[in-house]
């Protein structure tokens, strides 16, 4: 039997991330603990730019996800890193790639949603997850140098030696083993997975892939982004995380597979919600491609993503 876990972190205090620092505050590129086994992403990374902290706020409790900024107050994540908040604002969407500094430092940049949209067909009680989207709005814009995530606006095609990248605040070892590293940025390479025709191709809504290497994705990781490069060599979103899995072990559930649902093919569903939310900050509003083509106002110009500077 397949062993499906969603990727999402949680904790027993609602205040935020733990308060006592477990790394060093780090300006990028050291190979230390992440997630699991990643590189912790520098401040001044435009990956570090992009993706934001995703906080549910939950009676008792929080659970934390990961986000991809697709304009100036729009966020994509997954669905079920929003489902169960009792009301909108008890999602916030934090601005740092290292909160428990900044939460020190008295310097986090946060904002509460102001409309949520999940894909109506995410299920959380099915077996199978499918349809594993959110669309999450924030009161106001992005903090000022923020800048989007281009989402892939047409399949690539993956081989068995494509890279991927993926990224997230995840979890730093398994479900079961006690995790005390904060939830910092970090990134890793990943390979594709692939089970057949009809996987990881065009048609595919889920996009499947091989992370036991040893560096993979865990709980904190989702609603995540993975990113590979265009024929330009431009590093676009091409799912968000959504679960990992593992067929023999449910105890390594991060050390087989991870399963992202695929940007193009709901490009249609994305496009749709992000012109409901569109509001007076939303930038790339009047621009008919958006979000799947570069914004190009000068206060919020996209920049090519790589991990570091």
């Amino acid at each position: 039997m397949t062993i499906v876990s969603p990727i999402i972190g949680c904790s027993k205090d609602d205040s935020g991330p733990p308060a006592e620092v477990f790394v060093t505050c780090a300006d990028g590129g050291d190979q230390s603990v992440g997630i699991i086994n990643g590189t912790i992403v520098g401040r001044n990374s435009p990956l570090a730019n992009s993706l934001v902290f995703v906080v549910q706020r939950l009676k008792g409790g929080a659970s934390i996800c990961t986000g991809s900024l697709i304009d100036s107050n729009i966020v994509l994540t997954a669905a079920h890193c929003v489902d169960e908040a009792a009301e909108v604002e008890d999602v916030e969407i934090w601005f740092s790639p290292q909160q428990v500094c900044d939460l020190q430092n008295k310097s986090v940049d946060r904002k509460k949603a102001d409309e949520v949209i999940i894909h109506k067909g995410y299920n959380p009680k099915s077996r199978k997850i499918e349809d594993d989207l959110a669309v999450v709005r924030i009161s106001g814009p992005a903090p000022s140098g923020k800048r989007t995530i281009k989402l892939v606006h047409e399949f690539l095609k993956m081989s068995s030696s494509s890279e991927i990248y993926v990224a997230g605040y995840g979890k730093t070892k398994e479900y079961d083993v006690e995790d005390k590293n904060d939830p910092l940025l970090r990134y890793t390479k990943v390979k594709p997975l692939n089970f057949g025709r009809g996987s990881n191709d065009e048609s595919a809504s889920v996009l499947f892939f091989d992370q036991s290497s040893g560096s993979s994705v865990c709980a904190g990781d989702s609603g995540g982004p993975a990113m590979m490069r265009d024929s330009k060599g431009i590093l676009r979103q091409i799912g968000v995380a959504s679960y990992v899995f593992n067929p023999q072990d449910p105890d390594a559930a991060c050390s087989y597979g991870v399963a992202y649902t695929s940007v193009t093919k709901y490009k249609d569903w994305i496009t749709t919600v992000y012109r409901a939310l569109a509001n007076e900050h939303t930038l790339g509003k009047s621009n008919p491609a958006a979000p799947f083509e570069e914004l190009t106002k000068p206060e919020f110009p996209p920049r090519e993503i790589t991990p570091n500077p």
